[in-house]
């Protein structure tokens, strides 16, 4: 069983994407704000084999703990089926959860990776991309 107490959290403020973007409706700034964080956490995902790019996925409601055999070595399969996860929740309310579960992906997410592009994170450094947005 997974202790969810071992993961890291991040989560981008709303009340500030809302100020920011008066008259948006609130769904479609939650779903920029979820797609985004797809978008800029897979192209940071080191590539060795395409398992941990892969493994990075949404879903709506509640924490997913799968994880996947396959392999994404681009990232456009594993931004697209996150799309389908994101854009089926129609409730603007529902947290959208985005998350990977690798046994690994901590030390990578801490530049464990000769792969990273980015030694200073995936999930971190997307997070402060998409709330910079907002400030």
């Amino acid at each position: 069983m997974t202790n969810i107490q071992n993961f890291e959290k991040w989560g981008v403020d709303m009340e500030k994407a809302k100020k920011k973007l008066v008259g948006v409706p609130l769904i479609n700034i939650r779903n920029k704000i979820a797609m985004d964080l797809m978008k800029y956490i897979t192209d940071r995902t080191p590539v060795d084999t395409g398992r941990a790019k892969a493994n990075t996925h949404a879903s709506a409601g509640s924490p997913s703990f799968a994880i996947f055999d396959f392999v994404d070595t681009i990232g456009g399969a594993t931004i697209a089926a996150a799309a389908q996860i994101i854009l089926d929740s129609t409730n603007p309310y529902e947290k959208i959860f985005i998350q990977n579960n690798l046994p690994y992906i901590r030390r990578l997410e801490h530049g464990w990776s000769a792969q990273a592009r980015d030694p200073d994170g995936m999930f971190g450094l997307a997070v402060a991309q998409v709330e910079a947005e907002f400030s």
